[in-house]
This record gives structure tokens, C-alpha cells and sequence, in this order.
């Protein structure tokens, strides 16, 4: 019983040291780390050039992306692998969040490993 308990404490330990591993977007054997992208705004020319370009200079690489324009507004959701990033998770975010207020549009970054739990339910 003993040994139950202590496998299983030492695995949740583990599995919070991974987590903790890639939201400080650090490669972790063969985990990377993902995000979710998400802009929104009122539509204009080069939401999306900037955006990328933003990404681009933090070495961010986008996996997927779709967008779509709803009447007026700009809506747009990529998937971003951060392993080759410089920059800590906390400052990518600021960047930005930055460069969405530069634009003029709302920009959002979230861990996937969250995303994913918020969306379990």
C-alpha cells in the first residue's frame, strides 16, 4: 500500500516538473512546446503579415493557422511551436500583446497543455 502511494506521488511529481518544463518553454526530451494564438479585431490590410512577422522575430514557428472575417471583424487562431523560442513564455506574451495594440487588434497566447485541460470538460 506504502509503495502505491509513493509510485504515485513521485508520478504526480514528475508530470507537475513536465508541465512546469514546457510552460517555461524549455524542450523536454520529445515534448515541445505549443501554443494557441488568438487575434481578434476589426478587419484591416496585413493583420496577418504582422502578426507572423511578430512570431518570427521571437523564433516562433506557426503550425497551423485558419482565419476567417465575420462581417467587419477579424478572427484568427494558430497553433505555435515555441521550442526554438528565445524568450520565456511570459515574455512572448507581452510581445504580443504589444504588437496587438500596434495592429489594433486583440492578441492572446495560450499554453496548449492549458487550453487542452480548459477544454476536457
Amino acid at each position: 500500500e506504502y509503495l502505491k502511494v509513493y509510485k504515485k506521488s513521485n508520478i504526480n511529481k514528475l508530470l507537475k516538473l513536465k508541465i512546469n518544463k514546457q510552460l517555461n518553454n524549455k524542450l523536454y526530451g520529445e515534448i515541445t512546446m505549443k501554443a494557441i494564438v488568438s487575434v481578434i479585431g476589426t478587419d484591416k490590410r496585413g493583420i496577418i503579415a504582422k502578426v507572423a512577422t511578430a512570431l518570427w522575430e521571437m523564433n516562433v514557428n506557426v503550425e497551423d493557422i485558419s482565419q476567417t472575417i465575420m462581417q467587419n471583424y477579424f478572427t484568427m487562431i494558430m497553433l505555435v511551436d515555441l521550442s526554438e523560442a528565445q524568450l520565456k513564455f511570459e515574455e512572448i506574451k507581452s510581445k504580443l500583446k504589444e504588437a496587438g495594440e500596434h495592429i489594433g487588434v486583440e492578441i492572446h497566447i495560450q499554453s496548449e497543455a492549458i487550453f487542452k485541460a480548459m477544454h476536457r470538460i
